[in-house]
């Protein structure tokens, strides 16, 4: 996880009939022939020496991540704590309620699943100064801006042609998969349309975080809500794990 190619067995994959080339990307190896289906079985055949990511992603554990590292950070009353929102005085509110409720909830990793696999096509001109792809993007702007950026291209050297998508989920809202066909075609000085396979998209999927929720809540006494503390502990970043928390914005509390 987060290591990248070393070298891979380029000579056994070159005496196949239809076999183009192999460029390393960032997270991997494409591999490039006149159809997919001899793509796919050159691709069947890679054998890579792979170099190690950082010491952080070795032997991580998601269920003992959420079963009990989460729940630790959760009791540690030294924990590092980031504030999202905190309106009024919580603390007055539950000590004076007349009932007060108390719940832990976990989500595990989420695969977005589009039916349609990742696939984009690329195609520089004669020059090799300006690139054209097509792409079934939930964010277009994004995704010209990130192959601009993995080529070392200006905005203006690209051309992105949106297409119609088979579900995204949030999932094309990343160019990745558009950045590489770019780079793949820049190499092999050829069009290419790139295709992931959907083990591939499983394996290396921008998975929603897991994380763990802890909910409290305080009533007086006709049953309105008075208070409400809202804790998460995750990995991922604050927009995808806290997006609802700012429960003010929906519910009078």
């Amino acid at each position: 996880q987060g290591g990248e190619a070393e070298s891979w067995n380029d000579a056994d994959l070159k005496k196949r009939k239809g076999f183009i080339q192999a460029v390393k990307v960032p997270n991997g190896v494409a591999v490039v022939a006149d159809t997919y289906e001899t793509a796919m079985l050159a691709r069947r055949a890679l054998k890579v020496t792979w170099k190690a990511g950082p010491k952080s992603a070795q032997g991580f554990d998601s269920e003992h991540a959420l079963d009990k590292v989460y729940l630790d950070v959760h009791s540690d009353a030294n924990a590092k704590v980031e504030q999202l929102d905190k309106r009024g005085d919580a603390d007055k509110a539950f000590s004076t309620a007349a009932k007060t409720y108390k719940a832990g909830y976990t989500a595990h990793f989420a695969y977005h699943a589009q039916m349609e696999p990742l696939n984009a096509t690329a195609r520089f001109n004669d020059a090799g100064d300006h690139v054209e792809v097509w792409d079934g993007s939930q964010s277009p702007d994004r995704a010209r801006e990130d192959i601009a950026k993995g080529l070392g291209f200006k905005l203006s050297q690209v051309t992105h042609n949106q297409c119609y998508m088979g579900g995204g989920f949030g999932r094309r809202s990343l160019g990745d998969y558009a950045v590489e066909a770019a780079l793949v075609a820049r190499e092999v000085k050829k069009p290419v349309k790139l295709v992931w396979t959907r083990e591939e998209d499983l394996a290396n999927g921008m998975f929603r975080p897991q994380n763990y929720q802890a909910l409290e809540a305080a009533l007086d006494k006709s049953g309105k809500v008075i208070g409400w503390r809202h804790a998460i502990v995750g990995d991922g970043g604050a927009q995808l794990l806290a997006t609802g928390i700012k429960i003010n914005e929906y519910y009078a509390v």
